[in-house]
C-alpha cells in the first residue's frame, strides 16, 4: 500500500510518504510524527497526545477514505522522562548561540524536538521562560563564586576577594549571553525582583558583604556599605569591559589584585 500523508505542523504543511502501513499500525514518519491508519473508518478509543484526525485516500482506490491519527512529537516529549530539563537545555543552547532577545517558545520547542505547545505546560509565556533562565543562570554564577571562595579559604582576605571577583568576571566571559540575560532589567528588575530571583540576589550581596567584612572587619557600617557598592561597581564594570572586548580577561586578574590586594600587587 502506498499512502501519501499531509502533515501540518505549526504554520507549515508538508507531505510525507508512508509505505506498507497496515490497519491500526503506527510508525514514525519523516517529520517526527507517528501515523495510525484505521481501515474501519471508526473513531476508536481516545489516544493520548493526538493532535488531529486527518483523512487520506489510497492511491490504488482514490474513492476510499481512511482515517489516520497523527500523534505529534509532544507524545514523545511528555514521556521521555524530563521534558522540563529538555526545554531548559534547548533554551540555553539558543541563548548561547544568539542571545535572548529573539528567543521564542516555538523555537525552543523545535530545538527540543517536541510539540510547539509543550513549553506552555511549564512556562506560561516567553517572559516566564526568560525569568526562569535568568534565575538558573544566577544560581550558576553563585555556584562559581562560592566555589572560588572555598578554594581560596586559606588565602589572605585581599587575595580571596580578588579571586572571587575574578570568578565573577570569568563567568561573564565564559557565559556572556547568560550574563546579559540575567542582568537585563526587563527580565529581572533589581528594584522588584521575583520571588525566585530575590533570594539569589541576596546571596550575591551576602558573598560581597562577607568579603568586605574580611577586608575591613573594624570599619563602621556606613563605610562597609560604601565599600560594597564600590567593589561591586568596579567588578561588574570590569566584567562589562571584558565582554565588550575593551579589556582582555587576562588583564582582569592583575587589575583586581591592584584594587583588592594592593600589598600583594
Amino acid at each position: 500500500m502506498h499512502v501519501e500523508v499531509e502533515i501540518a505542523q505549526g504554520h507549515e504543511r508538508r507531505i510525507a510518504e508512508g509505505r506498507g502501513v497496515a490497519a491500526g499500525d503506527r510508525r514514525r514518519e519523516r517529520f517526527g510524527v507517528r501515523v495510525a491508519v484505521d481501515d474501519e473508518g471508526g473513531h476508536g478509543s481516545p489516544v493520548v497526545g493526538v493532535d488531529a484526525i486527518w483523512t487520506l485516500s489510497r492511491s490504488a482506490n482514490p474513492h476510499r477514505r481512511d482515517r489516520i491519527l497523527l500523534v505529534s512529537r509532544s507524545d514523545r516529549g511528555y514521556h521521555h522522562g524530563d521534558l522540563a530539563a529538555a526545554l531548559e537545555a534547548a533554551a540555553f543552547e539558543l541563548v548561547d548561540e544568539s542571545g535572548h532577545s529573539g528567543l521564542s517558545l516555538r523555537e525552543v520547542a523545535r530545538r527540543a524536538d517536541v510539540s510547539h505547545n509543550a513549553p506552555y505546560h511549564h512556562y506560561g509565556d516567553r517572559a516566564s521562560l526568560l525569568a526562569h533562565l535568568g534565575a538558573v543562570s544566577m544560581g550558576h554564577l553563585i555556584d562559581s563564586l562560592e566555589a572560588a571562595r572555598r578554594d581560596a579559604s586559606d588565602a589572605a582576605p585581599g587575595e580571596r576577594a580578588a579571586l572571587v571577583a575574578g570568578a565573577y568576571i570569568h563567568y561573564a566571559a565564559l557565559h556572556s549571553a547568560r550574563f546579559r540575560l540575567m542582568n537585563d532589567p526587563e527580565i529581572c528588575d533589581p528594584r522588584q525582583p521575583s520571588p525566585t530571583m530575590a533570594p539569589l540576589l541576596e546571596r550575591v550581596h551576602g558573598i560581597l558583604a562577607d568579603l568586605v567584612d574580611e577586608l575591613e572587619p573594624d570599619a563602621p557600617e556606613a563605610r562597609r556599605a560604601s565599600l560594597c557598592t564600590a567593589i561591586w561597581g568596579a567588578v561588574h564594570g570590569l566584567a562589562e569591559l571584558v565582554l565588550t572586548g575593551q579589556v582582555p580577561e587576562s588583564e582582569a586578574g592583575p587589575a583586581l589584585t591592584t584594587l583588592l590586594d594592593p600589598n600583594r600587587g
